[in-house]
C-alpha cells in the first residue's frame, strides 16, 4: 500500500466516526431539546387551563357584580323582604329575560345563566328556566359561604350538571346590608374551547364518580365510563381509549407525563373554588408535527456535516498529494545517492520546510560521508598491505612450520636411536653385572685356591702335581678375570659413545629450537601490526556510524 492511502484512509476513518459522533451526539442533543421545548409547551398549557378557568370564572364574578348592583334587582330582594317571594321572582325574571338575551346576541354566549339566591342557601330564581324555591344546602357550599361570610367567590363547584365555573357576588340593599347572592355560571367547555390554541391539541374532562350524588342530572346522560372517572366533555379529535384509568386514579395526586413516539400525553387534576380535587383533564398534543420539524434539522443538521466532511477531504488530499511527492522526490534523490554517487544532492527550495530541512540534513551527511569514506579508504590500503605481509608472513611460517615438523621427526628418530643405545647400554650393564658377579665368584674361588696353596705351601705335605694342578686353574681363572674385564670395558665404551651421540643430538634440539622461537617472534610482531591496522579500521567504521545515526536523528 502506498504512502498516500496510508495517510488518505485512517484520516479518512477519523473524520467518518467524529462525523459519525457528532451527528449522532447533535441528533441526540437536538431531541433532547425538542422534548425540553414539549415539556415547556405541555406545562406552559397546564398553567393556560388554570388560568384560563380563573380568567372565565372572574368574567362570571364581574357579571354577577354587575347584576347585583342593578336597581331592579334590589327592588325584587325588597319585594322578597316585603313578603312576596313569588311576585318578586316573577318580576325579576322578567327583567333578566330582556338582558339574556341582548348578553347572548352581544357575546355570542349560547347559554347565559344568571342565579339568585337567597340566604342561607335558596334557590331565589333560574333565569335561563325561571324556577327557584328548592333548597341548595345539601350540595351549594358556595351559595352557603358567600350567605355567611359576604365575601365573593369564584371557580369550580359541580352542580346537577356536572362541572361548571361560577363567579358569586353578595347582593346589597339600598343601606348596604347582604340580602342574598348572584352567580353567573360558565360551562367548562369554554376552557377547553379556550385552551385548543392549535389542530394537534385535545382535552378530555373527567369527573370522579364519587360527585354523582351531586351531579344527579349529568349522571342520566349515561357518560362514557373510564375506571373511577366519568368523561363529562372531549374535543372531537381525542382518543379516549388511549386514556389509562390507572393513570387517572394516580394524577389525583399531580401531574403525570407520559410521551409517546407520535403523542404526548399529561394528566392534570382539576381542582375546585376550596382546592379539592375533583376531576382530571386530559391534555393530548400529536408530535408528528414535532417529529418532521425534528427530521428536517437533523438532516439539515447532518448535511453541512457531510458537505464539510467532503471539502476538509478534498483538501486534505490535496495536501497529501503534495507532500507525498515531495517525499518522492527526496526518495529518487536518496536512490540516486545510494546507488553509489556521493557527487549528488537533494535539491532545497528557497522557501523551506521540515521536508526541506531533512534534505539539508541529508546533504550534510552525505558530505561526511563522503569525508569518512576517503579517510576509511586510506584506512583499507593501510589494512590491505598489512593482509599482504600477513599473506607472506603466513607462507613463511607455513614452510618453517615443515622445517619444523621434519626436525621434529628427526629429533624423534635420535630420541628412538638414543633409547635403543640406552637399552643396548643397560644390556651392557647387566653383562657387566653378570661378569663381575663370575669374576666375583672366580675371586672367591682364588682366593680359596690360594688358601689351598698356602696350606699346601706350610705343610710342604703336597706334592708338585697336585701344587701344578692348582696354578694351572688359578691361571685360567685370572684369564677368566680378565677376559670379563675387557668385556666391562666395552660395554662403557659403547655407553660414552652413545652419551655423545645423544647430546650432539640434543645440540641440534635447541638450535632447531631457537629458529623457531626467533620465527615465531617475527610472526608475533606481524600480526600486533595487523591486529592495529584491523583496529583502525574498525574505529573509522565506528565514525561512520556516528555520522549515519547523527544524520537520522536530524
Amino acid at each position: 500500500m502506498s504512502l498516500k492511502f496510508k495517510l488518505i484512509i485512517p484520516v479518512t476513518l477519523l473524520m467518518l466516526i467524529i462525523g459519525v459522533a457528532v451527528y449522532f451526539i447533535s441528533s441526540s442533543a437536538l431531541y433532547n431539546v425538542i422534548e425540553v421545548l414539549v415539556d415547556q409547551r405541555v406545562n406552559s398549557k397546564l398553567h393556560d387551563v388554570d388560568m384560563n378557568i380563573e380568567r372565565i370564572s372572574h368574567k362570571a364574578l364581574v357579571a354577577s357584580a354587575l347584576v347585583a348592583a342593578l336597581p331592579q334587582v334590589r327592588d325584587a330582594y325588597a319585594t322578597v323582604a316585603a313578603g312576596d317571594e313569588e311576585g318578586a321572582r316573577k318580576q325579576l325574571a322578567a327583567f333578566m329575560k330582556s338582558i339574556k338575551t341582548d348578553v347572548e346576541k352581544v357575546t355570542g354566549i349560547k347559554k347565559f345563566r344568571v342565579h339568585f339566591h337567597l340566604p342561607p342557601a335558596k334557590s331565589f330564581l333560574r333565569i335561563w328556566n325561571g324556577t327557584g324555591g328548592d333548597d341548595l344546602s345539601s350540595f351549594r357550599d358556595t351559595v352557603l359561604r358567600i350567605n355567611r361570610d359576604g365575601k365573593p367567590l369564584l371557580g369550580i363547584e359541580i352542580g346537577r350538571g356536572g362541572f361548571v365555573l361560577r363567579g358569586l357576588s353578595p347582593v346589597f340593599d339600598a343601606a348596604g346590608k347582604q340580602v342574598g347572592s348572584v352567580e353567573t355560571l360558565m360551562p367548562m367547555a369554554q376552557v377547553v374551547n379556550k385552551s385548543k390554541t392549535r389542530e394537534e391539541e385535545e382535552f378530555a374532562v373527567l369527573m370522579h364518580k364519587s360527585q354523582l350524588n351531586v351531579a344527579k342530572r349529568f349522571a342520566k346522560t349515561t357518560p362514557k365510563s373510564i375506571g373511577e372517572f366519568l368523561l363529562t366533555s372531549a374535543t372531537k379529535g381525542m382518543p379516549v381509549e388511549d386514556i389509562a384509568p390507572d393513570s387517572l386514579k394516580e394524577s389525583m395526586r399531580g401531574d403525570l407525563n407520559f410521551p409517546f413516539d407520535d403523542h404526548h400525553l399529561t394528566y392534570h387534576p382539576i381542582k375546585d373554588f376550596s382546592g379539592k380535587v375533583v376531576g382530571v383533564l386530559v391534555y393530548r398534543v400529536d408530535l408528528n408535527v414535532v417529529s418532521s420539524i425534528r427530521s428536517s434539522l437533523v438532516w439539515k443538521l447532518g448535511g453541512p456535516i457531510l458537505l464539510l466532511m467532503l471539502v476538509s477531504m478534498v483538501i486534505y488530499w490535496l495536501v497529501t498529494k503534495r507532500v507525498v511527492g515531495r517525499i518522492k522526490s527526496i526518495a529518487d534523490g536518496i536512490g540516486g545517492i545510494t546507488g553509489g554517487n556521493l557527487t549528488e544532492r537533494l535539491e532545497i527550495p528557497a522557501r523551506s520546510d521540515e521536508l526541506d530541512d531533512i534534505s539539508r540534513g541529508f546533504n550534510a551527511m552525505v558530505d561526511s560521508l563522503a569525508d569518512i569514506l576517503r579517510g576509511v579508504s586510506l584506512q583499507t590500503d593501510s589494512v590491505s598491505a598489512a593482509v599482504r605481509q600477513l599473506n607472506e608472513v603466513r607462507g613463511v611460517l607455513s614452510e618453517d612450520a615443515g622445517g619444523i615438523r621434519q626436525q621434529a621427526r628427526d629429533t624423534m628418530e635420535s630420541v628412538k636411536r638414543q633409547s635403543e643405545g640406552i637399552s643396548r647400554m643397560e644390556s651392557a650393564a647387566q653383562s657387566a653385572s653378570s661378569s663381575m658377579q663370575q669374576i666375583n665368584e672366580q675371586a672367591n674361588a682364588l682366593a680359596n685356591a690360594m688358601g689351598d696353596v698356602a696350606h699346601e705351601a706350610a705343610d710342604v705335605s703336597g706334592n708338585v702335581n697336585t701344587v701344578a694342578a692348582a696354578t694351572e686353574q688359578m691361571s685360567a681363572n685370572v684369564a677368566s678375570v680378565r677376559q670379563n674385564l675387557e668385556q666391562i670395558s666395552g660395554s662403557i665404551t659403547q655407553v660414552d659413545s652413545a652419551v655423545g651421540s645423544m647430546g650432539q643430538s640434543l645440540s641440534e634440539i635447541d638450535q632447531q629450537t631457537q629458529s623457531a622461537r626467533e620465527e615465531s617472534r617475527q610472526a608475533d610482531e606481524l600480526t600486533k601490526s595487523a591486529q592495529n591496522a584491523i583496529k583502525e579500521l574498525a574505529s573509522a567504521t565506528q565514525e561512520i556510524d556516528k555520522v549515519v545515526d547523527d544524520q537520522r536523528h536530524r
